[in-house]
């Protein structure tokens, strides 16, 4: 190409990227080169720094013989193996009518995908942009993500690369295209994460990672996303779950005299928190907490309360988090301890039977669950990092309300061993206890040194844990106090070395300020959110559109139906609360129907397996429409002859 002819295209890319990309497109209209883009006698394109040429050889032969490779043996990320007990009740029975039926059928499946067709391509390395037309038009993606450092690269592209014919043709199909720029391997491992889960956790099964040129960079992101891959699905919800927390929603806020947590605007706390799970560790700092616990703000996370009581703490806030399996814990602890002097933080969606148990009570809402949408639409309502275990809502409260130095104790996010999981007064160790321990089958580095065995579960406590700090560093001060592993944005701090200075007047007026900032949720501001009749109708309405949008799916092979699922799952609408409702469990639904449809093995019969997974589909979305709407129409109907409101 001419001098002039690549100063158009250039042109024509920034005119596009502009429209795509704002952003970056200022970065790349104000960034002065440090290198030189050269051609050789055949035209072929180049980058040069000092001499050293970036390619070295022919660009487009050299991409030619990487995609070759590539595809003889492409690099994809393959969930492990979808069985019926990997997903919820719902979506369970609906796999294994597939899988049964396709058996039936003699269909086959292998164990890697079959095809190219992908949902999303991670390309490390932007380069001069000639590798990307193939991959795109390979693998039909409707997410392409390109990773590249290097902006030097990307302008030097714009003269070589026709980046506006390409991002035209992937916003014609509906296809999301992100730039991730940036030098910290975790950041980007975060934030690639994020973004897988916000355009479609569904389809993260046959995900392409290809790799244009060699970067530790590149290796240690590629490393650390698929080490954390599986956070993409996790904590999807389920169908079951929401009902629960819809009916206990209803149940803890009908009376109308319920407080109702807001966040506060700019508070400052003069004491410090101290923020206390149930980890091993625990017991080894009673003593430290009990010497401080006069002087800070004591906030018991879930099991941490027994523990607490035992060695005569009393707690300030509680915080519970679960929809179920609460009762039995807190009933344990109310015979054997006076509860009244400690508030309950909760979440709306609790078991009910505990509200006996305290006496003063505060609800909050959780942003990702149906109930929020259904009766709140003020997000000061929620706590902002509440998931997914309660040590996360408790720091999260702690944060909210205004504390600015907080001392972790009991939240080792794992053990030092293996034969114990929590502090040794913890309901787990009383009789008749039940409880699901996940095996601690990963390793992450201590908080003083060594090694931890964990979980998936508590490894996807401490990553939500690092993020929620990382959020609120400015101005506050984070301790580690606890001796199991090391917690990202906290500094590691023995017990014995935690001695905080008295506070004039104490912390009672510090606490009851706290409490009586929240307002009360009155019933009229509860009727005004929720109907039997509304309910039933929201539910023909969402249920409608999507039993509509599966039927009239042309072809599976193309992922587009997928974008739209998602919209529709997603909606921000008036249908969003009834997504929340189905969405968890849809979503796992359309996972397995992907990881199945990308492992038939004779692609003639991919159409007729396709058909048997959209039939048990919307058989399932009726068969939750009617549970649904029995389960719901009649909520304040019946609250009303039980519960009685104020008067007016």
């Amino acid at each position: 190409m001419e001098p002039d002819e690549r100063a158009q295209r250039k042109e024509a890319n920034l005119e596009v990227l502009r429209e795509h990309h704002p952003d970056l497109t200022a970065n790349l209209e104000a960034y002065v080169p440090r290198t030189e883009l050269v051609f050789d006698d055949e035209g072929n394109p180049d980058v040069m720094l000092e001499g050293t040429p970036f390619y070295g050889q022919p660009l487009d032969e050299h991409v030619a013989r990487q995609l070759e490779g590539f595809w003889r043996s492409p690099s994809r990320f393959s969930l492990q193996i979808l069985q019926p007990t990997s997903l919820d009740d719902v979506g369970a029975r609906v796999l294994h009518n597939v899988l049964k039926r396709a058996t039936e059928a003699e269909v086959t499946f292998g164990q890697v995908q079959q095809t190219r067709k992908a949902f999303f391509v991670l390309v490390f390395g932007v380069g001069l942009g000639r590798h990307l037309d193939e991959l795109v038009d390979e693998t039909g993606c409707q997410a392409l993500f390109l990773v590249e450092p290097n902006l030097e690269l990307i302008y030097h592209s714009l003269e070589v690369f026709d980046w506006a014919a390409l991002l035209e043709r992937l916003k014609e199909r509906g296809c999301r295209t992100r730039f991730f720029l940036g030098q910290d391997p975790l950041a980007l491992n975060m934030n690639l994460r994020n973004h897988l889960r916000g355009t479609n956790p569904s389809s993260l099964d046959g995900t392409y990672l290809f790799t244009h040129y060699n970067s530790p960079l590149f290796e240690q992101t590629r490393a650390f996303l698929l080490k954390d891959a599986f956070l993409v699905v996790a904590g999807l919800g389920f169908y079951d779950d929401e009902v629960i927390m819809i009916r206990n929603n209803h149940a803890n806020l009908y009376s109308g005299t319920s407080r109702l947590y807001v966040r506060p605007e700019r508070p400052q706390q003069p004491l410090p928190a101290l923020i206390v799970g149930s980890g091993p560790s625990l017991d080894k700092t009673m003593g430290h907490i009990k010497a401080n616990a006069d002087t800070a703000v004591v906030i018991s996370c879930g099991s941490a309360l027994r523990p607490l009581l035992a060695e005569g703490i009393v707690p300030d806030f509680h915080i519970e988090l679960e929809n179920i399996k609460v009762y039995a814990l807190v009933e344990q602890v109310f015979q054997e301890f006076d509860l009244s002097p400690i508030c309950l933080i909760t979440s709306t969606t609790v078991e009910s039977s505990i509200l006996q148990f305290f006496d003063n009570i505060v609800y909050y809402y959780r942003a990702s669950l149906s109930p929020f949408k259904i009766w709140c639409d003020d997000d000061r309502s929620c706590l902002e990092n509440p998931n997914p275990t309660v040590v996360n809502a408790g720091l999260s409260f702690a944060q909210e309300v205004g504390f600015r130095e907080f001392y972790l104790f009991g939240t080792d996010m794992g053990a030092k061993g293996t034969d114990r999981h929590h502090s040794k007064e913890a309901y787990h160790y009383t009789e008749g206890a039940v409880f699901d321990v996940k095996p601690f089958n990963w390793q992450v580095p201590g908080n003083f040194g060594g090694i931890v065995n964990t979980s998936t579960d508590l490894y996807w406590t401490r990553d939500s844990l690092e993020r929620a700090i990382s959020q609120h560093a400015r101005g506050r001060s984070y301790f580690n106090c606890s001796d199991g592993a090391l917690i990202g944005g906290t500094l590691a701090k023995h017990a014995r070395s935690v001695k905080l200075p008295e506070v004039e007047g104490g912390k009672a007026e510090t606490v009851r300020a706290i409490i009586e900032s929240f307002p009360i949720y009155t019933a009229e501001e509860f009727d005004a959110k929720w109907s039997d009749d509304t309910i039933v109708e929201d539910i023909d309405t969402f249920m409608d559109a999507t039993v509509t949008l599966f039927t009239e799916v042309e072809d599976f092979k193309d992922k587009t139906y997928l974008v739209d699922a998602f919209r529709l799952l997603a909606d921000t609408t008036e249908l969003m609360a009834m997504a929340m409702v189905f969405r968890g469990t849809i979503l796992q639904i359309l996972t397995a129907n992907e990881y199945y449809l990308n492992r038939v093995m004779d692609l003639d019969r991919y159409d007729e397996v396709a058909e048997i997974m959209r039939e048990e589909l919307l058989d399932c979305l009726e068969r939750l429409r009617e549970d649904a709407k029995a389960k719901f129409g009649t909520l304040s109907a019946d609250a009303a002859v039980n519960t009685p409101r104020p008067a007016d």
